[in-house]
C-alpha cells in the first residue's frame, strides 16, 4: 500500500506547512450552512420552540457544512498527533482509540494501538502519556502527522458504546474530519 502523509516534530511546524486557501466547494459549503441557519432562524420565528428538533438538525448541518469547508480549505489534509520509533523514525500509531474506563464508572480512557515488535507481540496498547519522557522509555516520540482526511460521523478510534434514544441524539454533533486511514496508509 503506497503511503500519503507528512511528518512533523511539533503542531506549529505541521500548521505552517498546511495549506490554506478559499475554494469553489468551500463556497458552496458555506452557503449552504448559511440557507440553513437562516432556515433555523425562519422555524423559530415561526414555531418558537415547537421546531426544536427541526432547528437543532439544521444547525447541526450548518456546523457540519463549516467544518467540511474549512477542510476543503486546507487541500482535504489535516494534523493529527501520532507515535514514530524513535530509532527509525517510521509511524507506529496514528490513531487514538477512546474506550470505556475499566476503573472510572463513566469515564474514558485512551489508547494508542502500536504497531511495534515487543515481547512476541507484533503491537501493544500504550497509554496517551502527558510527558514526553514517558513515551521514550517505551521507544517512542510524539510527532504530528498531516495526512488525507474524510468526515465521520464517529471516529474510527471512539470504541465508547452509542447513546440509544434522545441522548444518543443529543450527543451527535454532525460529521467532522479525521485522517482517511486507507488514503494516508497509516496505521489505525
Amino acid at each position: 500500500m503506497d503511503k500519503f502523509y507528512f511528518v512533523f516534530a511539533t503542531y506549529e511546524e505541521a500548521s505552517e506547512a498546511l495549506p490554506n486557501f478559499d475554494s469553489d466547494a468551500a463556497m458552496h459549503l458555506r452557503a449552504n450552512a448559511e440557507r440553513q441557519r437562516i432556515a433555523s432562524e425562519e422555524s423559530f420565528q415561526r414555531s418558537d420552540t415547537d421546531g426544536f428538533l427541526s432547528q437543532w438538525a439544521l444547525d447541526i448541518g450548518a456546523q457540519q457544512n463549516e467544518r467540511e469547508a474549512a477542510l476543503r480549505n486546507h487541500g482535504s489534509l489535516v494534523i493529527r498527533p501520532a507515535l514514530a520509533d524513535i530509532e527509525t523514525g517510521e509511524i507506529v500509531a496514528a490513531c487514538i482509540h477512546i474506550m470505556t474506563s475499566r476503573f472510572i464508572p463513566g469515564g474514558t480512557d485512551y489508547q494508542w494501538k502500536v504497531y511495534k515488535k515487543r515481547d512476541n507481540w507484533n503491537w501493544f496498547w500504550c497509554g496517551d502519556a502527558k510527558r514526553d519522557s514517558t513515551f521514550e522509555k517505551k521507544g517512542l516520540k510524539r510527532v504530528y502527522v498531516m495526512a488525507p482526511a474524510k468526515m465521520y460521523s464517529k471516529g474510527p478510534g471512539d470504541h465508547k458504546p452509542e447513546g440509544r434514544g434522545l441522548s444518543g441524539c443529543a450527543n451527535y454533533h454532525g460529521k467532522f474530519a479525521d485522517i482517511d486511514y486507507e488514503a494516508s496508509g497509516l496505521p489505525l
